[in-house]
């Protein structure tokens, strides 16, 4: 425990030393921020007055300070829609630095037809930009685990799926949790499921891979979650977040909406309302809205296997360095609660 608080203080200090060297005032005032999984934010006070966040990025293969700052810095320039300014990254710290947006994040109660219309607007707009050469040479990485042709839909499906498979085969026969999973039936189901799905899909239409054209700059980890209404802002979004973003199909960051986790609670005809209007905004055809409709499907079923996998070792072990005071036996019959109630929606669906 003591090591683990002297080596958060030996950061924080980096961070300190960082900023009054770009910025050439004193910080007055550090605090760390709640939430976040992957990440460390802080709230930074400068002698001048002015805060900024300060995002200490997880650091592992997705290039997650990368794909933020580069967003962030092309949005801010093209200024379609708000984002936090971003001021400098740091690579060896794996730091990153931006104005802080003091506001609220709206919770499910609070969203209404506004606030669906304002997302609307946003994902128009982000899907607006075109893969040009100069859009490309801002924005150079592709999402985490894109999803050109609904095939990489299906893929991002079961490489959550087989990743869990793979932890629950080596546990022992009398271990609770195989026993409990078994008795549900849960990998059967989802399996069975799977095979509906394919079945539905014609095989033309599962393999065809987007052109460049035809794809987009996509929000990862999409929903209100992400985004903070300005306080004395007139009630103004800003979106934030960037760091698994990047060049992707465009069906994906609606599926992303449609579906998440921490959208389920907005009532459903509110969410409908978000993808009729995308559709409308977009002015996209028959095939073009069919295809959407059955990204929709396969990311709904994919997040039974993002609750499986998310209590995976591998993933626990994000959890708990983040969390603090992380309870993981509450969050593991959490987690399988939501797999056995998505995989009784998904059976009536499909």
């Amino acid at each position: 425990m003591k090591e683990k608080y002297g080596k958060e203080k030996m950061l924080k200090k980096a961070i300190i030393d960082r900023i009054e060297e770009n910025f050439g005032f004193k910080v007055k005032e550090m605090r760390r921020l709640a939430g976040g999984i992957n990440n460390i934010c802080y709230l930074i006070v400068l002698s001048d007055g002015r805060k900024l966040l300060a995002k200490k990025y997880y650091f592992d293969d997705q290039k997650r300070l990368e794909r933020e700052f580069e967003a962030v810095s092309y949005f801010d320039k093209i200024g379609l829609f708000n984002v936090p300014k971003p001021y400098f990254e740091d690579k060896k710290l794996y730091l990153g630095v931006y104005s802080f947006i003091s506001g609220k994040i709206k919770g499910p109660r609070e969203i209404g037809k506004k606030e669906i219309l304002d997302l609307v607007n946003y994902a128009v707009k982000l899907h607006s930009i075109r893969p040009t050469k100069t859009a490309r040479s801002k924005v150079t990485l592709t999402a985490i685990r894109p999803a050109f042709a609904l095939a990489g839909h299906m893929n991002n499906l079961k490489f959550k799926l087989e990743r869990f498979k793979k932890y629950f085969s080596g546990l022992s026969a009398s271990n609770s949790l195989k026993k409990k999973i078994e008795k549900l039936g849960y990998l059967g189901r989802l399996d069975v499921l799977i095979e509906r799905l394919l079945e539905e899909i014609p095989e033309k239409e599962l393999n065809r891979v987007l052109k460049w054209s035809e794809r987009r700059i996509n929000h990862i980890d999409f929903g209100f979650h992400n985004v903070i209404y300005k306080a004395n802002g007139g009630d103004e979004p800003y979106f934030i977040d960037y760091e698994l973003s990047g060049w992707d199909d465009p069906a994906r960051m609606i599926g992303d909406f449609m579906t998440h986790d921490k959208n389920r609670q907005i009532p459903q005809e509110l969410r409908e309302l978000f993808l009729k209007e995308y559709k409308k905004a977009r002015d996209l055809g028959p095939k073009e809205r069919n295809r959407l409709d059955m990204a929709v499907t396969l990311m709904d079923t994919e997040w039974v296997a993002t609750y499986l996998w998310s209590i995976a070792p591998e993933r626990l072990a994000i959890r708990k360095l983040s969390i603090k005071n992380f309870n993981l036996e509450s969050f593991v019959a959490g987690q399988l609660q939501k797999v056995g109630a998505r995989l009784k929606e998904l059976e009536v669906q499909v």
